[in-house]
């Protein structure tokens, strides 16, 4: 992770988010989760595209790409109750709409309203290398999902 090298005093370096959240970073092999994490609880396939996602008992969901040349690699960290884990930033599950503003502020965020009967909107921090920060918010403004994802 590098910030731009042409920022000064008046004007600081873009935030860059880190890459890794619950123990495990965007980037990483299916063998090197596994030697931090231990073996998933489940293992599914996501459609359409059949990615493999792993599932913890903490509450930690895995999303891994599938490259038929290399090994698949971790590209979404999603995180569910009961899981602890916060972002480096120090963004958790139960946190606040101010909370998330608080973590992200130096970013665009985009809050966004949503249909789904158990979450009322949705906020999203992006950083200038793709990394993502997306918070599932429920009717009582907590937190009920964080998920740290790239696609690069």
């Amino acid at each position: 992770m590098t910030q731009s090298a042409t920022a000064t005093a008046t004007s600081p370096a873009p935030l860059v988010l880190s890459r890794s959240f619950a123990g495990v970073t965007l980037g990483m092999t299916e063998q090197q989760i596994v030697s931090v994490l231990g073996e998933p609880a489940v293992r599914t396939w996501v459609r359409p595209a059949g990615n493999p996602e792993w599932q913890y008992d903490s509450g930690l969901t895995l999303g891994l790409s599938v490259e038929s040349s290399s090994p698949s690699v971790l590209f979404e960290i999603r995180v569910r109750s009961p899981s602890p884990a916060k972002t480096t930033e120090g963004f958790g599950l139960g946190d606040t709409p101010d909370d998330y503003r608080r973590a992200y502020g130096r970013l665009s965020i985009s809050d966004e309203n949503a249909t789904a009967p158990d979450f009322s909107h949705y906020m999203r921090a992006k950083d200038v290398d793709g990394t993502t920060v997306l918070a599932q918010f429920s009717r009582d403004e907590r937190s009920i999902t964080v998920d740290v994802y790239s696609f690069r």
